[in-house]
């Protein structure tokens, strides 16, 4: 199937779908909806020829009527940090989005909740002001680098932390159950679990950014999930993923006894390919997965 185009205020993105036989694809194109106005602000600890207008940015929203689909509405950020998107369904969004330099991420936005309101007036488009979203300096951890310890708690309320794991190699997940990408790695990730999930010197670490607990815990029970699950809570609310430069999710770590950083990104069959290249000191571990 051909490249499918939404033109979101003035901005377009391309895509493209598989359409596979004997199955629905579903693709919508929105024409209709209102105009959300915003304005970018620099954080401190930016750099002062930050360049607001090199970041780019979205509204994200899980679509009415169909679980774990997601809406994406992406926009551009004007010199003096305005912005405006066009044709934005009422509902809820969390905001996202960067500045990169070279392949690395100079800058990024708070991940925070917006609510765009039904448009109650008798005109045709009555434009609605979300506020400001902060821009900060952002993380880019590296294969090398140390990885940030942390606190949180399991799925089931008991104490966790990175550093109960030292001396171990350690498989970080972060995702979500909305998070269709997210969803499509169980397999991958039960492989991995299955092949080296009882070996000492292995441990893998779900960390949901789920709103509720209990939605990360059901998944588990239902998909057989068997390794540590994590709760960070919302994602706009979440230090720890904002800690590690998460700014998409999946985003899978592979950390080793020492503490640093192995692989980063790792998807696919490449999750399981690096775990036991680690586990057999295999000196070429990419940076990458597959």
């Amino acid at each position: 199937m051909p490249p499918v185009g939404r033109q979101c205020g003035c901005f377009r993105y391309l895509w493209s779908l598989e359409a596979k036989a004997a199955e629905t694809t579903h693709v919508e194109i929105n024409t209709r909806g209102r105009t959300v106005l915003g304005r970018v602000t620099a954080g401190p600890g930016l750099a002062s020829d930050i360049d607001l207008a090199a970041c780019s940015a979205a509204l994200m929203s899980r679509m009415k009527g169909r679980e774990g689909s997601r809406h994406l509405v992406g926009f551009r950020v004007s010199a003096d940090g305005s912005f405006h998107v066009e044709r934005v369904e009422p509902g809820d969004y969390r905001v996202s989005g960067d500045i990169r330099r070279d392949n690395k991420r100079v800058a990024l936005l708070d991940p925070i909740l917006v609510h765009v309101p039904d448009d109650a007036s008798d005109t045709e488009d009555v434009p609605f002001d979300m506020g400001t979203v902060t821009l900060n300096p952002g993380v880019n951890l590296e294969p090398g680098d140390t990885a940030p310890n942390f606190s949180s708690r399991t799925v089931d309320g008991k104490p966790l932390r990175l550093s109960d794991f030292e001396g171990k190699y350690v498989l970080l997940d972060f995702w979500a159950t909305w998070c269709g990408p997210c969803v499509e790695e169980t397999p991958y990730l039960k492989a991995t679990f299955a092949a080296h999930g009882k070996n000492e010197r292995f441990e893998m670490i779900g960390l949901s950014l789920d709103s509720e607990a209990q939605a990360a815990r059901k998944f588990a029970l239902d998909q057989g999930t068997a390794w540590t699950q994590g709760f960070l809570g919302a994602w706009s609310e979440d230090r720890i993923a904002r800690s590690y430069g998460v700014f998409g999710i999946p985003a899978i770590f592979l950390i080793g006894p020492d503490g640093k950083v192995l692989a980063r990104d790792l998807r696919g069959s490449g999750i399981k390919e690096a775990v036991t290249a680690a586990l057999g000191l295999s000196s070429t571990i990419g940076s990458h997965g597959s």
